[in-house]
């Protein structure tokens, strides 16, 4: 009888505890913050981007080598690279430099006007055309003689446009900066 006694006695701790179990109440307010870490170390500098655009080298365009018609002069140069995509979609730049080159000959970006020409170039498939209007023809000198230049074309490709809208692509010192060009 103890047994069966000691048996009901564990039965009925069990069944109290079991169903002791009270209601949960509400979330009590939050805390106050906790104080402000100390700032971390500074990451180290990723890698500098590389242009995936296309830059030409100078090449040197000698007064013979324009094709004058009336007022007009025009030097043609071949370009595989000027593909149909990056014609409707890229960004062309074209700078031209006098010779002979010095320390002191600056870099002009085209389109370049003064009150005797306007100086300009058309992209093409497969061609970039150097394009010399003089506005009147006793502005052209004898056989173009100062018309011997370097001229240099950047092409950036249409992903790359819209990244480096902010570039004064006039500014040929700018835009060597940014592209990391040594001339």
């Amino acid at each position: 009888m103890k047994t069966k006694l000691l048996n009901v006695f564990i039965l009925f701790t069990f069944l109290s505890i079991m169903g002791c179990e009270a209601p949960i109440g509400d979330l009590g307010p939050q805390g106050a913050a906790g104080a402000t870490g100390e700032k971390g170390d500074k990451g180290p500098t990723g890698d500098k981007g590389a242009f995936s655009g296309f830059i030409s080298e100078w090449k040197e365009i000698k007064s013979i080598q324009w094709k004058l018609t009336g007022t007009k002069a025009v030097y043609t140069q071949s370009e595989a690279i000027l593909t149909q995509n990056i014609l409707d979609q890229g960004l062309i730049l074209a700078y031209y430099r006098p010779l002979p080159e010095d320390e002191s000959s600056a870099v002009i970006s085209l389109a370049d006007e003064t009150n005797t020409y306007l100086f300009t170039y058309k992209a093409s498939l497969g061609s970039l055309d150097y394009e010399l209007n003089f506005k009147k023809a006793e502005f052209i000198n004898p056989n173009l003689e100062d018309w011997n230049i370097k001229v240099r074309y950047i092409i950036v490709p249409p992903a790359k446009a819209g990244r480096m809208a902010q570039v004064n692509w006039a500014d040929y010192d700018e835009v060597k900066k940014v592209l990391n060009l040594n001339d």
